[in-house]
């Protein structure tokens, strides 16, 4: 088996006020690979297309490199994060956002005995998180919340005869924190999961 990969990573944009931070970044993963098969057949086999010569018996012999099965992983992703501060209050809000969209494939060839299935996945998923801080006087400590949100989405082509099966999951997570004002520390975590697991297509139903 080969393998060729490529990973490329980048951050476009990186503002800074006295009141707004941010970042953006960009992400790409490439990843391929190449399954071969060496043949080495003798002229007695019936699969062989190769006349037979008596007087040259080697000539006979195919010797060959056939591709047996290919694959790849294609991945891009971006995201951004942002922390903005109230103006003329102690109050601070952040965003972020992140989306990424994956390919991955394994395609068999269809003159080789095979040792892989036949593999075409998409996925597509995002996550958005927000939340908002409040500083106490004096620096004596700080009181905030934040939620998330995520979705994945799978769709699976591997069988194109019978169509493709798709799946989605939904995350929600909420936050809350006290610290650093007079010694109390708290916390509050909450959690939602909504996965609606396989979705077969229209003519297996």
């Amino acid at each position: 088996m080969t393998f060729f990969s490529s990973c490329l990573s980048a951050t476009r944009f990186t503002p800074r006020t006295s009141w707004a931070r941010g970042v953006v970044d960009f992400s790409h993963r490439s990843h391929n690979g190449e399954e071969i098969a060496e043949i080495n057949w003798a002229p007695q086999f019936f699969l062989n297309p190769l006349t037979y010569d008596i007087n040259n018996p080697g000539d006979g012999i195919l010797k060959a490199k056939w591709t047996s099965a290919l694959s790849g992983l294609r991945r891009n992703e971006i995201a951004t994060r942002w922390m903005f501060d109230v103006p003329r209050t102690p109050a601070h809000v952040g965003v972020a956002y992140r989306y990424h969209r994956e390919l991955e494939w394994i395609f068999p060839g269809d003159f080789v005995l095979q040792t892989m299935r036949r593999l075409d996945v998409r996925r597509l998923g995002y996550q958005a998180n927000a939340g908002i801080s409040l500083d106490f006087p004096d620096g004596k400590g700080l009181i905030a919340t934040e939620g998330h949100f995520s979705r994945l989405a799978r769709a699976d082509y591997s069988n194109s005869k019978k169509g493709s099966g798709s799946s989605f999951r939904a995350d929600q997570v909420q936050h809350a924190g006290l610290g650093g004002y007079r010694r109390i520390r708290g916390f509050v975590y909450a959690q939602r999961r909504n996965d609606c697991g396989s979705i077969p297509p229209a003519d297996q139903t």
